[in-house]
């Protein structure tokens, strides 16, 4: 099943569609109730609610992967009829223009409005705006996947370009570069702290989903063609094997990174297996404003996290995920019907 998706430009997959949609509603439920994880320390609330915590660190396990192999399944269906000229343009007005200006315009005004910077006992000299958040990406919030993203697409250029020439099966190339990346996702992690520029660090621990989009479309008709009992059967392990990564049984952190990266690798490809095909108007709106609402949102907790991080969880949880999320929403589409529509990179 198809549909004429207007961000995409031409026939996609249904299936994909609803992995973007879905991707979103994963990123901003998590940035909704992020203020009860208990590994995010900006802000913090009296409320401890252990359940909020766990779906959380479930969400982190697969959101961001999601959101990101996206962009390289679709990458794999016409990067090999652009130059890498062409592809650096065109990312660099989809993807840095947007950064630019949701930086300067958006999260940097909103951080200043709700006193972000005396939480964190931070004073923002134009220096360490344009230095350490802007350039370096230690502290551009929601932005970094921007950064990281535009790397992709040269990298990923040339990656798969090499992936195709080689001539091995492709079940087995697949495995193997896929294992590559993922060693090179926990050397970028145990490498850290000696990574200053930031998006490096990103692009080094995030590739792997982007180059995981490209193999789940070079596999795509095996993956969707799945029998249901071996879907049913991985579900239960994704399920099984993602409750063990947040329950807290593997206390062991490094062991635990490792452990939650292969699970995000099954999660991914579970999505991709079991995701619906059937077209939904508010799935396809979704996904055609994913972008829009990515960047709008997670400015706006900082208000709720800022002047009522104490207040009932319910209250907390609704007026992020719904009115927030609502606002972040329309924004998105209202903008996208204008002449404005520029500041997310449509040109």
């Amino acid at each position: 099943m198809y549909y004429k998706g207007r961000r995409y430009g031409g026939l996609v997959q249904q299936p994909l569609t609803n992995i973007r949609a879905l991707a979103i509603i994963l990123v901003v439920f998590g940035h909704s109730i992020i203020i009860y994880s208990s590994a995010w320390g900006i802000y913090q609330s009296s409320n401890q609610v252990q359940l909020l915590n766990g779906i959380k660190s479930l969400i982190n396990l697969v959101q961001m992967p999601l959101f990101i192999s996206v962009s390289g399944f679709l990458f794999a269906n016409n990067y090999i009829t652009k130059s890498i000229k062409k592809v650096l343009k065109q990312k660099a007005e989809r993807i840095l223009i947007p950064y630019v200006v949701f930086f300067w315009f958006w999260m940097i005004p909103m951080r200043f409005l709700v006193g972000y910077y005396n939480h964190i006992n931070v004073r923002p000299s134009f220096k360490y705006l344009i230095f350490n958040s802007f350039i370096m990406g230690q502290d551009n919030g929601h932005l970094w996947f921007l950064p990281c993203l535009f790397f992709c697409f040269p990298i990923g250029y040339y990656v798969f370009q090499y992936f195709d020439k080689i001539k091995f099966s492709m079940l087995v190339k697949s495995i193997f570069s896929v294992l590559f990346f993922w060693f090179v996702s926990m050397g970028a992690y145990v490498l850290g702290d000696f990574i200053s520029f930031m998006p490096l660090h990103d692009l080094g621990e995030q590739f792997i989903w982007f180059f995981l989009g490209f193999v789940i479309r070079r596999n795509v008709d095996v993956i969707r063609n799945i029998q249901i009992k071996y879907k049913l059967g991985t579900t239960v392990l994704g399920v099984v094997l993602g409750g063990l990564s947040v329950s807290g049984i593997i206390s062991q952190v490094r062991f635990l990174i490792v452990f939650s990266s292969m699970v995000s690798i099954l999660l991914v490809l579970l999505a991709y297996t079991i995701i619906s095909n059937r077209s939904k108007n508010i799935m396809n709106r979704l996904a055609a404003d994913s972008f829009g609402i990515y960047l709008f949102h997670s400015p706006l907790v900082y208000v709720t996290y800022t002047c009522i991080p104490n207040a009932s969880p319910f209250i907390v949880v609704f007026l992020n995920f719904v009115v927030f999320g609502g606002l972040a929403w329309l924004l998105a589409f209202k903008i996208q019907t204008t002449k404005l529509r520029w500041i997310f990179g449509m040109l």
